[in-house]
């Protein structure tokens, strides 16, 4: 780990670069990027990714931010593995609670992919942990409602002090983690298309809510959630965030049942 800051953003000599991404806003990645499909020299890398996925599982964030760099900086990584790294860098920056860098990291991850809202949403989430203006903490409450982000939007309402909103999010968002890590053996087949999903697991009626557009951000971004779990299939346990959404819910339900202050003096 260098400095304790990320590797140089976007310019790192020691990164392979030697073609341009598709959508990339100019910036490279590695030959052996071109493929979607890891290669046997990329196994290493998925065996690195779940290392540093661990580490920050367990708590040692920088631990694992100096596996990623070695990750971000070294070869056989694909474009979804680049994806996969650059938002979890972000999460060990904002678990770390270094937001400036954060913000670095992700919004250098929106500029190779722009059209992977997940990168937007954790930007949104920095904001939020880093005293977001009003303006921002409403963006983030539409941003959450639309997407369908639980954990953005429990965030965002409780940031906003609408407790009891904020603690139905939360269970809401503990109740999907612990399905998605329970079935994610069998997701893509039980839901090989965004619909799918969403009519078992949304309801019926969940579509009738949402514009044509919002519905076809989603979809994309479900192919690319597939796409994710099929290169890392052992990666989404996410303990961290399901730790963090349990303490803030807890925290929530505290300041709930308080007695209100008594008035009368």
């Amino acid at each position: 780990m260098r400095g304790g800051g990320p590797y140089t953003l976007p310019q790192d000599a020691r990164r392979p670069m030697p073609i341009t991404h598709p959508g990339g806003d100019g910036e490279q990645v590695s030959e052996e990027s071109k493929s979607d499909k890891p290669s046997e020299r990329a196994s290493g890398v998925i065996n690195r990714m779940s290392e540093a996925k661990h580490l920050m599982n367990e708590g040692h964030p920088k631990e694992a931010l100096a596996v990623l760099e070695e990750i971000l900086n070294g070869e056989g990584l694909t474009p979804i593995g680049r994806r996969l790294a650059l938002k979890l860098e972000g999460d060990v920056y904002l678990m770390l609670a270094q937001y400036d860098y954060a913000k670095q990291v992700l919004e250098y991850g929106l500029r190779l992919f722009p059209d992977d809202g997940g990168f937007y949403n954790r930007l949104l989430e920095v904001q939020l942990h880093a005293s977001a203006a009003p303006e921002q903490i409403e963006r983030a409450v539409e941003v959450g409602r639309q997407t369908g982000d639980q954990y953005l939007l429990a965030l965002a309402l409780q940031t906003k002090g609408e407790t009891d909103k904020a603690i139905e999010q939360w269970e809401q968002y503990l109740q999907w983690a612990g399905s998605w890590e329970h079935s994610y053996d069998t997701f893509a087949d039980r839901y090989p298309t965004y619909d799918e999903f969403e009519e078992e697991l949304l309801g019926p009626d969940a579509g009738a809510r949402l514009s044509e557009q919002q519905r076809e951000a989603r979809r994309a971004g479900y192919k690319v959630m597939l796409q994710m779990r099929s290169e890392f299939p052992d990666f989404w346990v996410d303990r961290y965030r399901a730790h963090q959404a349990k303490s803030n819910l807890v925290l929530l339900k505290a300041k709930s049942s308080e007695p209100e202050p008594d008035s009368e003096g």
